[in-house]
C-alpha cells in the first residue's frame, strides 16, 4: 500500500508548549521558528518541519465543516467536511509529500493584529479534495474555500495542492485534507525530521534543537516514522486476514448447509 509519503529516515517527536510558559500564538510561533531555524542549520538533517497530525498516529485527526465557491453547498445546507491540518513549509520535505502544484502555507499567509487575532490568508489541499469538492477542468489554484470564520477567516483561496497521504489506516480509502499554516495556535504539535544519512542520532540532533531554545520543553513521543507505518500495515493485514477467515468460515457453513438439505431431500425421495 502506498502511503503517499516517505518514512525513510524520518523521526518524529511530540512536543507540548504548555500556556504558562507560552500564553500567546505569537509566543508559541517564535518558539517553532527558532528550533526549526536551528534544526535547518545542522548538516544531519536534510529537511525539518512542525505539523498538527503525522500520519498514522491519530492524536489531533481534526475535521471540520466547509463550503466552495466553485461547488456550493447542497440545496439541504450540508456543508462538505474536510480532515485539517497545520503545517510548517519544511513539513512536506521532511515527510517526503509531493507537492503537485503551487505550494505549502507559510508564515507569509497569516497575519496577527492583534498578536492572538490569527487571519490565513492561503491554504492547500489533497487530490482527494479536488477530485471531490471542484467541477472538472475547475483549476484548483486560486480557488475560494469558504472556512466558516474559523481562524479568524472567512473566504481563502487554495494555494497548493499535494499528494494524497495516508493519515489513518494504510488500508483506508483516500479522503479530503486541507493544510493550513501552522500559526502557533496549537499548543501539542509533532516535529518531523528527516536524516541526511544515518538517522540514529537524529532524536539526539532534534532533542538539543529544542532543548536549546527552551531546556523545560520535553520531547515525548520520539518514534521513527518507518516503523509506525510497518506496524499500522501489520495491523491492518492482520485484520483483513482475520476477515477473510471469517468470511472463508461462513462459506464453508453455508455449503455444509446447503449438502444437508440436498443429502435430506434426496434420502426422503430414496424412501
Amino acid at each position: 500500500v502506498d502511503p503517499g509519503y516517505d518514512p525513510s529516515g524520518v523521526v518524529v517527536a511530540q512536543l507540548d508548549l504548555p500556556s504558562t510558559r507560552y500564553p500567546s500564538a505569537a509566543d508559541r510561533r517564535r518558539a517553532l521558528e527558532e528550533i526549526l531555524r536551528r534544526l535547518d542549520d545542522d548538516p544531519a538533517v536534510a529537511g525539518a518541519g512542525f505539523v498538527t497530525s503525522v500520519p498514522q498516529h491519530g492524536l489531533n485527526d481534526f475535521s471540520f465543516g466547509l463550503s466552495v465557491a466553485a461547488a456550493p453547498v447542497d440545496s439541504t445546507g450540508n456543508r462538505p467536511w474536510a480532515g485539517y491540518r497545520g503545517v510548517s513549509p519544511g513539513y512536506a520535505d521532511a515527510m517526503g509529500i509531493e507537492v503537485l502544484q503551487g505550494r505549502i502555507p507559510g508564515r507569509q499567509d497569516w497575519s496577527e493584529t492583534p498578536p492572538d487575532d490569527l487571519h490565513v490568508s492561503g491554504v492547500a489541499v489533497n487530490e482527494d479534495f479536488v477530485r471531490r469538492f471542484l467541477p472538472s477542468g475547475t483549476p484548483p489554484l486560486g480557488a475560494l474555500l469558504d472556512l466558516g470564520g474559523m481562524m479568524g477567516t472567512t473566504t481563502v483561496p487554495i494555494i497548493g495542492v499535494v499528494r494524497d497521504v495516508k493519515y489513518g489506516s494504510p488500508t483506508d480509502p483516500d479522503g479530503p485534507e486541507i493544510y493550513l499554516p501552522i500559526t502557533g495556535n496549537f499548543f501539542t504539535v509533532f516535529l518531523a525530521a528527516k536524516a541526511r544519512g544515518d538517522s540514529r542520532s537524529l532524536p539526539a540532533r532534534m532533542k538539543a534543537a529544542v532543548q536549546g531554545v527552551d531546556p523545560l520543553v520535553p520531547m515525548e513521543d520520539v518514534f521513527f516514522q518507518e516503523r509506525l507505518l510497518a506496524s499500522a500495515t501489520a495491523e491492518a493485514r492482520t485484520t483483513l486476514a482475520l476477515m477473510a477467515g471469517l468470511a472463508l468460515v461462513a462459506l464453508v457453513l453455508v455449503a455444509v448447509g446447503v449438502y444437508g438439505v440436498v443429502a435430506h431431500g434426496v434420502a426422503r425421495r430414496g424412501r
